[in-house]
């Protein structure tokens, strides 16, 4: 790779790295690329030399904390064999990282482009890919026994919806975090309670 190019991609690092805590505090409406520019140190030439606008810019830095996000939840899971153990970690983790800075900020970003944007649905994409992970580990649990025969998919998509409800449970309720991981596992042993197979 040229020196210019090394360079550049030393500089767009930069700028995505300086802005996402800027997007996290103030939001994605409220950020103007004066923010921006004034976060980064960068002109708004060079901004643009990057990113096309600042919805390129906070749709390139979503994509990122989504992977980042997938990552984590698959190097947390793979450090359990069981898919009961890999259900409990995921909602550890998803309890301790409830809060995950631009989370606010990405929903609002989603209302305002609408779920039929281009963008939106690559960053949806992105968490799906993590969801088809996860029905993996359930469709592995059923074949092992862990669980009742039934479809992984119905299955991952009853697990999601729960995780989703205590999270807006937690959130609206300002629940403390020993708490919210609390609730989060008794939730997740009666759930498992209806799914689990016959040892």
């Amino acid at each position: 790779m040229s020196k210019r190019k090394i360079e550049g991609s030393l500089t767009k690092k930069h700028i995505v790295d300086q802005v996402r805590s800027l997007f996290a505090e103030k939001g994605y409406t409220a950020t103007s690329m004066n923010d921006i520019c004034e976060a980064t140190g960068c002109s708004r030439g060079n901004i643009y030399y990057h990113f096309k606008s600042k919805e390129d810019l906070f749709f390139h830095l979503a994509i990122q904390e989504m992977m980042e996000f997938r990552d984590d939840i698959e190097r947390i899971t793979s450090q359990n064999q069981s898919s009961i153990d890999r259900l409990y970690a995921y909602v550890d983790f998803f309890a301790d990282t409830l809060q995950r800075p631009l989370t606010r900020a990405v929903e609002e970003f989603t209302r305002i482009e609408g779920l039929e944007s281009e963008m939106v649905q690559k960053i949806r994409g992105g968490f799906f890919i993590g969801v088809s992970t996860f029905e993996k580990y359930i469709a592995e649990g059923i074949a092992r026994g862990e669980f009742k025969n039934g479809d992984s998919g119905i299955v991952t998509v009853l697990i999601f919806s729960m995780i989703t409800g205590l999270r807006n449970y937690a959130l609206l309720g300002d629940v403390e975090k020993n708490e919210r991981k609390e609730t989060f596992r008794k939730a997740t042993t009666l759930l498992l309670q209806g799914i689990a197979g016959k040892k």
